[in-house]
Order: structure tokens, then C-alpha cells, then sequence
């Protein structure tokens, strides 16, 4: 019903409601994965969970080959296409194997989904509150019923063909148990806790919601203990007043424009500490909030570059499907998680990976709080995202993908070098791609 309401709003087109199907009905499929899996799996038609990204793929296919015959491709997607494309070639015949560079395209649907589902997200505005709102509301009562009952799907693998999949992860740290709720895993709670209350602050204008929201947020955090969305949860608590409520003070202007930047560039350094620092842990805090750093430090992150410099190269990578998930059904004798989002885009597409790092923190940097509240948004997501990827391939995670191209493609667009106004916004587009061009 939600859904129903949500697409009857007057200022979308058959096209723009074509394109935003997909991707509600993909963030519903996030919210229930662990519960879907379970319950489609005992009911014989498990691949069915499969059933919204194949639909966002096909809608994907579709758009391009519209526009290509109505009005052509606008120079920037058409630029982020080719080097897909090329990628993918190098992925192939870097690993011969074309399936799994085929792979690597599927693990990077969302993110250029995202980058296409930008112009209907942005007409639709605040419109789209009561489903975020939902989504938020569902996962934290997952995360609570996990936490106060053992729900049946924790712990449920099963088999496609000869691998094993997780349907939904069971586990826990030091004995303390992640709660994952309705999800997958608690890390994919976590995600959609944290995403969807940053959105409904960023909306909403009574201090007092803001407040409550925030602070059931960070007790449903505490429950997934998934460490690095509680620390973010934390610097975001500090941040949050210097940069929205004082952003017109000299110093708060320059750290949000500034902020950004830091944070990819902690992110691209910390693998390069690799095998060279190393963490001395002691106490039970230090090993509860620090192992798994300890762990890519001296394993991942060393096992990854080399993999990148013997078997690709420092100025390609190793193209799409050479490292991640795509290994584990291809290449599983050289598996690596990367555990890195920058470290993972460096191995997919070698100094490339800089480019676009360069373009998302530097479109960041200028954009306008005061203009409207897609800004401060898209912002508050990339911070998220940016502190996320220090210790996660977050291109992974289907949520973080998505909303990791929306991010990239608003910052990038030409629009976005000037403060966005709500004109531009409402003003009507040539194609799906018309907030890319030039």
C-alpha cells in the first residue's frame, strides 16, 4: 500500500516510476533478506530472492537501449559505461574466465543503477519519507526481536548447485551474539539502520524526532555490534551540530568541505600500512574493537595487494571479478574479501580508483547546505560510506552500492559545481541521464 501511494504522486512519469520500482522493491528485498531466503527456500522457490536485481538489471538494459534510440547517451554515463566495459574485457581475459568478470558486472549493478535511478529519486523528494521511515522502523524491530528471541532463519545455509550460501548469518563476537533481525546479517542491519535514520534526519525539522530517532538508532546499533557503524554512529553524534547547525561558522564550513577528502585519504592509506604495522592488543576492549583491524592488517589487506601486483598490475588492477565475490564461485583457491572499498575499486580498476575518488570527495566539497536539504543528504551518505570502506568492500553490499551511485552521480553532476537550487531539481529532464550532462 505504502509502495501504491508512494508512485500515484503527481511529477513522475511512466519512466520515472519504471526506474524506481526496482529499487523500492530491492531495499524491501534487503530489509526481509534473511526471513525471505528462509521462508522461499522451504517453499521450493529460494531463487526467487533473486527476482528484484534481475528486474533492475533488465529495467537498466532497457533505459539505455531507450535512450540510445531517443536522444543518445549524455557524455558522462556513457564515459562511466566504457570503462565498465573495458574492465570487463580486462577482467576476462586477466582471469580467463568470462563468467566471472560477467559476475563482476552483477556486483556492480546496484552502483550504476543508483546512478540512473538519481533523476527520479531527486523529483520524488520528500515524498519518499514514508517508505525510508518504514524501512527504518522494520529493522529496528528485527534487530530487537533478534535481540529478545532467537528468530528461526539465524544461522540458515543452503545450497545452490554445488555451493554453499548463506541464507542467513548466525554469529557471534567474543560470545556476544550479532543481532541481525529481518536482514541477512547484522553488518546489513547496521547499514539500514544507519542510511535510513541519516535520510530521516536530514528531512525532518523538530528537534525532538531528530533526537529520538538518533538515539533508538544507536541502541539498535549496540545490538548488531557491527564496531564500525557504531563508530561512525559516534563521530556522526559530534559532527552533527558543527556541521549543520553552526555550518556558517568559518570553521564548520571548512571541515565539511574538507572532511571528506581526509576520509578517502584514510581510507586509501590504511592497506598501505599492510604488513608493516602491526596491532600489539592486550586487554578484552582492545581485542573486541580491534581484532578484525589486526586480522586485514597482517592477512587481508597484505594477501590482497599481492594478488593485485602478481596476477593484474598497479595500473589496471586486475579488471572486473578479480577480487571479492566473484572469486568465490571462479577463483576460490585465491579468494580475498579485500575488506577495503578503496583497496577493492584499486583492484578493479587500478589508478582509476583514484579518479573517482577524486571526483566524488572534490563534487562533495561543493556542494551547498543552504540550498535545500539534498545536499546536506547526499553528503551525511558519503561520509557514511567513505568511513564505512576504511574496513568493509562496501561496493559489496547491495544497499551500500546503491546509494554509494546516487551519491557519486549527484556530486558529479554539472549541476552540483553550483548550489543546487529546488528549480533545478523540478526542472524537467531531456532523459534519465539529463542531471550527467556535460
Amino acid at each position: 500500500m505504502l509502495k501504491k501511494h508512494y508512485l500515484k504522486h503527481t511529477g513522475l512519469t511512466l519512466s520515472d516510476k519504471l526506474l524506481l520500482l526496482p529499487f523500492l522493491l530491492y531495499t524491501l528485498s534487503l530489509t526481509f533478506e534473511g526471513a525471505l531466503r528462509y521462508y522461499l527456500y522451504h517453499m521450493g522457490i529460494e531463487k526467487l530472492i533473486y527476482f528484484p536485481k534481475a528486474l533492475m538489471f533488465l529495467v537498466f538494459i532497457f533505459v539505455i537501449i531507450s535512450d540510445l534510440t531517443r536522444s543518445g547517451l549524455f557524455k558522462t554515463y556513457f564515459i562511466l559505461l566504457c570503462i565498465v566495459a573495458l574492465s570487463f574485457f580486462y577482467g576476462w581475459h586477466n582471469t580467463k574466465n568470462f563468467y566471472q568478470a560477467a559476475f563482476g558486472i552483477w556486483v556492480y549493478a546496484p552502483f550504476i543503477y543508483g546512478v540512473m535511478a538519481l533523476p527520479p529519486i531527486l523529483k520524488a523528494g520528500e515524498r519518499g519519507n514514508p517508505f525510508i521511515l518504514a524501512i527504518w522502523l522494520i529493522t529496528i524491530s528485527g534487530i530487537f526481536c533478534d535481540y529478545f528471541s532467537e528468530l528461526p532463519w539465524t544461522g540458515f545455509n543452503y545450497d545452490v548447485g554445488q555451493v554453499l550460501v548463506e541464507g542467513a548469518r548466525g554469529w557471534s563476537t567474543f560470545g556476544i551474539e550479532r543481532c541481525g533481525g529481518f536482514a541477512r546479517a547484522s553488518f546489513s542491519a547496521a547499514y539500514l539502520t544507519l542510511f535510513s535514520s541519516v535520510y530521516i534526519i536530514s528531512t525532518i525539522r523538530k528537534p525532538f524526532l531528530v533526537t529520538f530517532v538518533w538515539i533508538i538508532t544507536g541502541l539498535a546499533l549496540i545490538a548488531t555490534t557491527h564496531r564500525a557503524s557504531i563508530a561512525i554512529y559516534i563521530i556522526l553524534t559530534i559532527i552533527f551540530p558543527i556541521i549543520f547547525k553552526y555550518y556558517d561558522i568559518n570553521i564548520a564550513n571548512k571541515s565539511y568541505r574538507i572532511l571528506p577528502i581526509i576520509l578517502a585519504l584514510i581510507g586509501i592509506s590504511l592497506p598501505c600500512l599492510s604488513g608493516v604495522v602491526f596491532l600489539n592488543l592486550n586487554t578484552y576492549m582492545e581485542e573486541f574493537m580491534l581484532s578484525s583491524t589486526g586480522a586485514r592488517l597482517s592477512k587481508t589487506w597484505p594477501d590482497a595487494l599481492s594478488l593485485i601486483f602478481e596476477r593484474g598490475n598497479a595500473i589496471l588492477g586486475r579488471g572486473l571479478g578479480g577480487i571479492g565475490a566473484p572469486q568465490l564461485y571462479f577463483e576460490t583457491s585465491f579468494y580475498n574479501p579485500a575488506d577495503n572499498l578503496y583497496l577493492s575499486l584499486f583492484a578493479t580498476f587500478g589508478i582509476g580508483m583514484f579518479l573517482f575518488i577524486t571526483l566524488w570527495t572534490i563534487g562533495l566539497r561543493k556542494l551547498d547546505f543552504k540550498s535545500f536539504w539534498h545536499p546536506r543528504l547526499f553528503w551525511l551518505i558519503s561520509v557514511v560510506i567513505l568511513m564505512e570502506g576504511w574496513t568493509a568492500n562496501t561496493i559489496e553490499d547491495p544497499l551500500t552500492a546503491m546509494l554509494l551511485g546516487l551519491s557519486f552521480g549527484y556530486t558529479v553532476q554539472s549541476r552540483c559545481w553550483k548550489p543546487i537550487s529546488q528549480r533545478a531539481i523540478k526542472a524537467t529532464q531531456p532523459s534519465h541521464i539529463g542531471l550527467l550532462q556535460g
